[in-house]
Protein backbone atom coordinates (compact mmCIF):
# COMPACT_ATOMS: atom_id res chain seq x y z
CA UNK A 1 0.00 0.00 0.00
CA UNK A 2 2.74 2.35 0.59
CA UNK A 3 4.45 1.66 -2.42
CA UNK A 4 0.82 2.56 -4.38
CA UNK A 5 1.29 5.53 -2.71
CA UNK A 6 4.23 6.34 -3.64
CA UNK A 7 3.36 5.78 -7.20
CA UNK A 8 1.09 7.85 -6.99
CA UNK A 9 2.72 10.43 -5.57
CA UNK A 10 5.35 10.50 -7.67
CA UNK A 11 3.01 10.56 -10.44
CA UNK A 12 1.27 13.78 -9.13
CA UNK A 13 5.01 15.19 -9.43
CA UNK A 14 4.76 14.72 -12.86
CA UNK A 15 1.66 15.63 -14.50
CA UNK A 16 0.96 18.59 -11.81
CA UNK A 17 3.62 21.16 -13.40
CA UNK A 18 4.42 21.95 -16.61
CA UNK A 19 1.16 19.88 -18.70
CA UNK A 20 1.47 22.85 -20.76
CA UNK A 21 0.90 24.69 -23.88
CA UNK A 22 1.64 28.38 -24.73
CA UNK A 23 -1.63 30.50 -25.41
CA UNK A 24 -1.34 31.90 -28.68
CA UNK A 25 1.48 30.11 -30.18
CA UNK A 26 1.61 27.64 -33.35
CA UNK A 27 2.76 23.98 -32.89
CA UNK A 28 6.22 23.70 -32.94
CA UNK A 29 9.41 23.14 -31.62
CA UNK A 30 9.83 25.79 -28.93
CA UNK A 31 13.67 27.05 -27.37
CA UNK A 32 12.03 27.89 -23.80
CA UNK A 33 14.44 30.30 -22.88
CA UNK A 34 14.44 32.77 -26.30
CA UNK A 35 11.14 31.87 -26.68
CA UNK A 36 11.89 31.31 -30.44
CA UNK A 37 10.12 28.21 -32.92
CA UNK A 38 13.43 26.13 -34.15
CA UNK A 39 13.42 24.36 -37.62
CA UNK A 40 13.73 21.04 -37.56
CA UNK A 41 17.26 20.95 -38.48
CA UNK A 42 18.11 23.08 -35.24
CA UNK A 43 15.81 20.78 -33.34
CA UNK A 44 18.65 17.89 -34.32
CA UNK A 45 21.54 20.43 -33.75
CA UNK A 46 20.30 20.82 -30.39
CA UNK A 47 20.15 17.51 -29.55
CA UNK A 48 23.56 16.79 -31.46
CA UNK A 49 25.43 18.95 -29.01
CA UNK A 50 23.95 17.31 -25.54
CA UNK A 51 25.44 14.13 -24.07
CA UNK A 52 22.17 14.16 -21.98
CA UNK A 53 18.91 14.17 -23.27
CA UNK A 54 15.78 14.16 -20.96
CA UNK A 55 12.72 13.26 -22.38
CA UNK A 56 10.05 13.92 -19.50
CA UNK A 57 6.63 11.91 -20.14
CA UNK A 58 3.09 11.86 -18.59
CA UNK A 59 3.45 7.76 -18.11
CA UNK A 60 -0.10 7.12 -20.40
CA UNK A 61 0.41 9.45 -23.02
CA UNK A 62 0.50 8.14 -26.58
CA UNK A 63 1.74 11.51 -27.88
CA UNK A 64 4.80 11.51 -25.36
CA UNK A 65 5.79 8.29 -26.43
CA UNK A 66 5.53 9.27 -29.80
CA UNK A 67 7.90 12.42 -29.16
CA UNK A 68 10.49 9.81 -27.27
CA UNK A 69 10.46 7.86 -30.46
CA UNK A 70 10.78 10.67 -32.74
CA UNK A 71 14.29 11.92 -30.78
CA UNK A 72 15.37 8.73 -30.31
CA UNK A 73 15.71 7.93 -34.29
CA UNK A 74 16.76 11.36 -34.50
CA UNK A 75 20.10 11.25 -32.10
CA UNK A 76 20.77 6.99 -33.05
CA UNK A 77 20.65 8.54 -36.59
CA UNK A 78 24.50 9.47 -36.97
CA UNK A 79 25.52 8.93 -33.00
CA UNK A 80 25.73 5.94 -30.95
CA UNK A 81 23.30 6.47 -28.08
CA UNK A 82 22.12 4.49 -24.75
CA UNK A 83 18.62 4.13 -23.90
CA UNK A 84 18.07 5.26 -20.46
CA UNK A 85 14.50 3.85 -19.03
CA UNK A 86 13.03 4.54 -15.68
CA UNK A 87 10.59 1.97 -15.99
CA UNK A 88 13.41 -0.53 -15.66
CA UNK A 89 14.67 -1.27 -12.27
CA UNK A 90 18.89 -1.59 -11.89
CA UNK A 91 19.11 -4.83 -10.45
CA UNK A 92 17.30 -6.37 -13.81
CA UNK A 93 20.62 -4.99 -16.08
CA UNK A 94 21.12 -8.59 -17.27
CA UNK A 95 17.76 -9.22 -19.50
CA UNK A 96 18.13 -5.87 -21.20
CA UNK A 97 21.80 -7.15 -21.87
CA UNK A 98 20.48 -10.01 -23.17
CA UNK A 99 17.23 -8.96 -24.89
CA UNK A 100 19.52 -6.14 -27.01
CA UNK A 101 21.69 -9.22 -28.48
CA UNK A 102 18.81 -11.60 -29.36
CA UNK A 103 19.20 -14.14 -26.66
CA UNK A 104 16.24 -14.05 -24.98
CA UNK A 105 12.70 -12.63 -27.02
CA UNK A 106 10.41 -9.06 -25.50
CA UNK A 107 8.22 -12.03 -23.32
CA UNK A 108 11.09 -13.32 -21.57
CA UNK A 109 12.65 -9.83 -20.79
CA UNK A 110 9.63 -8.81 -19.28
CA UNK A 111 9.19 -11.35 -16.96
CA UNK A 112 12.77 -11.53 -16.08
CA UNK A 113 12.71 -7.96 -15.02
CA UNK A 114 9.52 -8.38 -13.47
CA UNK A 115 7.33 -5.40 -15.51
CA UNK A 116 4.14 -5.74 -14.27
CA UNK A 117 4.45 -5.39 -10.66
CA UNK A 118 7.46 -3.02 -10.89
CA UNK A 119 5.92 -0.98 -13.24
CA UNK A 120 2.96 -2.21 -15.23
CA UNK A 121 1.74 0.32 -17.66
CA UNK A 122 1.04 -1.11 -21.15
CA UNK A 123 4.33 -2.77 -23.03
CA UNK A 124 2.65 -0.81 -26.23
CA UNK A 125 3.55 2.54 -25.01
CA UNK A 126 7.34 1.70 -24.54
CA UNK A 127 7.36 -1.42 -27.15
CA UNK A 128 8.59 0.73 -30.26
CA UNK A 129 11.80 1.85 -28.42
CA UNK A 130 13.36 -1.11 -27.07
CA UNK A 131 12.59 -2.57 -30.19
CA UNK A 132 14.26 0.03 -31.99
CA UNK A 133 17.36 -0.59 -29.58
CA UNK A 134 17.35 -3.77 -30.12
CA UNK A 135 17.41 -3.38 -33.96
CA UNK A 136 20.02 -0.57 -33.96
CA UNK A 137 22.47 -2.69 -31.23
CA UNK A 138 22.44 -0.09 -28.77
CA UNK A 139 22.34 -0.86 -24.92
CA UNK A 140 19.08 -0.04 -22.97
CA UNK A 141 19.79 0.87 -19.61
CA UNK A 142 18.03 0.30 -16.37
CA UNK A 143 18.01 3.36 -14.49
CA UNK A 144 15.53 2.96 -11.55
CA UNK A 145 16.69 2.68 -7.90
CA UNK A 146 15.26 -1.99 -6.99
CA UNK A 147 11.64 -0.73 -4.93
CA UNK A 148 12.66 -2.54 -1.96
CA UNK A 149 14.88 0.41 -1.41
CA UNK A 150 12.39 3.29 -2.39
CA UNK A 151 9.86 1.40 0.12
CA UNK A 152 12.06 0.99 2.55
CA UNK A 153 13.16 4.42 2.59
CA UNK A 154 9.87 6.28 2.04
CA UNK A 155 8.59 3.94 5.44
CA UNK A 156 11.58 5.09 7.75
CA UNK A 157 13.55 7.82 6.41
CA UNK A 158 17.58 7.26 5.53
CA UNK A 159 18.89 8.01 8.56
CA UNK A 160 16.93 4.55 9.78
CA UNK A 161 18.56 2.42 7.51
CA UNK A 162 20.51 -0.13 8.05
CA UNK A 163 24.29 -0.19 7.25
CA UNK A 164 23.76 -3.05 4.58
CA UNK A 165 20.88 -0.75 3.56
CA UNK A 166 23.09 2.81 3.18
CA UNK A 167 25.68 0.80 1.45
CA UNK A 168 23.31 0.30 -1.19
CA UNK A 169 22.61 4.39 -1.52
CA UNK A 170 24.33 6.56 -4.10
CA UNK A 171 25.16 9.99 -3.17
CA UNK A 172 22.33 11.98 -1.73
CA UNK A 173 21.54 15.69 -1.59
CA UNK A 174 19.03 16.50 0.38
CA UNK A 175 19.57 19.87 0.37
CA UNK A 176 17.21 21.69 -2.42
CA UNK A 177 14.33 23.49 -0.16
CA UNK A 178 13.37 23.98 -3.72
CA UNK A 179 12.45 21.07 -5.24
CA UNK A 180 11.09 20.50 -1.63
CA UNK A 181 8.63 23.48 -1.68
CA UNK A 182 7.88 22.15 -5.18
CA UNK A 183 6.52 19.29 -4.22
CA UNK A 184 4.61 20.04 -1.24
CA UNK A 185 2.67 22.55 -3.40
CA UNK A 186 2.01 19.42 -5.43
CA UNK A 187 0.08 17.84 -2.33
CA UNK A 188 -1.81 21.01 -1.34
CA UNK A 189 -2.70 21.51 -4.67
CA UNK A 190 -4.36 18.27 -5.29
CA UNK A 191 -5.98 18.39 -1.42
CA UNK A 192 -3.33 15.64 -0.28
CA UNK A 193 -2.48 15.77 3.54
CA UNK A 194 0.83 14.85 4.83
CA UNK A 195 2.14 15.11 8.38
CA UNK A 196 6.24 16.48 8.10
CA UNK A 197 7.66 13.71 9.28
CA UNK A 198 6.28 11.67 6.60
CA UNK A 199 6.18 14.30 3.99
CA UNK A 200 10.67 13.94 4.89
CA UNK A 201 10.67 10.38 4.31
CA UNK A 202 8.56 10.82 0.90
CA UNK A 203 11.33 13.56 0.30
CA UNK A 204 14.22 11.37 0.41
CA UNK A 205 12.89 9.00 -1.46
CA UNK A 206 12.09 10.95 -4.41
CA UNK A 207 15.80 12.31 -4.11
CA UNK A 208 16.60 8.72 -4.05
CA UNK A 209 14.65 8.10 -6.81
CA UNK A 210 16.41 10.77 -8.94
CA UNK A 211 19.93 10.26 -7.16
CA UNK A 212 20.15 6.59 -8.79
CA UNK A 213 18.77 7.51 -11.93
CA UNK A 214 21.18 10.08 -12.90
CA UNK A 215 24.07 8.21 -10.80
CA UNK A 216 23.02 5.18 -13.48
CA UNK A 217 23.01 7.30 -16.48
CA UNK A 218 26.63 8.74 -15.97
CA UNK A 219 28.36 5.57 -14.85
CA UNK A 220 26.49 4.16 -18.08
CA UNK A 221 28.63 6.57 -20.25
CA UNK A 222 31.89 6.57 -18.28
CA UNK A 223 31.93 2.64 -18.25
CA UNK A 224 31.62 2.47 -22.22
CA UNK A 225 34.09 4.97 -23.05
CA UNK A 226 34.40 5.30 -27.22
CA UNK A 227 31.59 2.98 -27.42
CA UNK A 228 28.78 5.75 -26.51
CA UNK A 229 28.22 9.41 -28.12
CA UNK A 230 25.02 10.01 -25.25
CA UNK A 231 22.17 8.74 -23.60
CA UNK A 232 18.34 9.90 -24.12
CA UNK A 233 16.61 9.58 -20.59
CA UNK A 234 12.89 8.28 -20.48
CA UNK A 235 11.43 9.29 -17.38
CA UNK A 236 8.38 11.06 -15.44
CA UNK A 237 8.29 14.53 -16.06
CA UNK A 238 8.82 15.60 -12.86
CA UNK A 239 12.26 13.77 -12.74
CA UNK A 240 12.74 16.32 -15.19
CA UNK A 241 11.31 19.39 -15.48
CA UNK A 242 13.02 22.75 -13.48
CA UNK A 243 16.00 20.61 -13.72
CA UNK A 244 15.57 19.59 -9.69
CA UNK A 245 15.19 16.18 -10.48
CA UNK A 246 17.82 14.17 -12.92
CA UNK A 247 18.91 16.99 -14.63
CA UNK A 248 20.92 18.68 -11.62
CA UNK A 249 22.13 15.86 -10.13
CA UNK A 250 23.91 14.69 -14.04
CA UNK A 251 25.37 18.28 -13.75
CA UNK A 252 27.10 17.65 -10.14
CA UNK A 253 28.14 14.44 -11.42
CA UNK A 254 29.46 15.05 -14.83
CA UNK A 255 29.90 18.65 -14.87
CA UNK A 256 30.29 20.81 -17.93
CA UNK A 257 28.56 18.47 -20.28
CA UNK A 258 25.43 19.64 -22.11
CA UNK A 259 21.94 18.34 -20.39
CA UNK A 260 19.13 18.70 -22.61
CA UNK A 261 15.26 18.75 -20.85
CA UNK A 262 12.43 18.38 -23.27
CA UNK A 263 9.23 18.49 -22.55
CA UNK A 264 5.67 17.83 -24.39
CA UNK A 265 3.24 21.01 -23.46
CA UNK A 266 -0.45 20.12 -22.72
CA UNK A 267 -2.02 22.68 -21.46
CA UNK A 268 -1.71 26.31 -21.48
CA UNK A 269 1.15 28.83 -20.89
CA UNK A 270 3.55 32.10 -21.51
CA UNK A 271 7.15 31.74 -22.51
CA UNK A 272 7.23 35.40 -21.43
CA UNK A 273 7.24 33.92 -18.28
CA UNK A 274 10.03 33.50 -15.99
CA UNK A 275 9.35 30.18 -14.59
CA UNK A 276 8.47 28.64 -17.95
CA UNK A 277 11.89 29.11 -18.79
CA UNK A 278 13.10 27.65 -15.55
CA UNK A 279 10.91 24.52 -16.79
CA UNK A 280 12.76 22.66 -19.47
CA UNK A 281 15.15 23.51 -22.37
CA UNK A 282 12.92 22.87 -25.26
CA UNK A 283 9.15 22.63 -25.12
CA UNK A 284 6.96 20.96 -28.03
CA UNK A 285 3.54 22.70 -28.49
CA UNK A 286 0.79 20.43 -30.34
Amino acid sequence: MRWALMFLLAGLAGCATTQTAPTRVTPGIYDVMSGRPLSDAEFEDKLAGAKYVIVGESHDSLEDHALQLRVYDLMTSSRRVALGMEMFQRPFQEPLDLYVRGEIDEAAMLERTEWKTRWGFETELYRPLWEAARKKSLPIIALNVQRELTKRVSAVGVSALTEEERSQLVDLDLSREDYRSWLEDIFSGHGMKMDREKFDRFYEAQVLWDETMADTAVNALRQRPGDLDAILIIAGRGHAEFRWGIPSRIERRDPGQAVLVIVRAVEPLSLDDAKTRQMADIVIIP
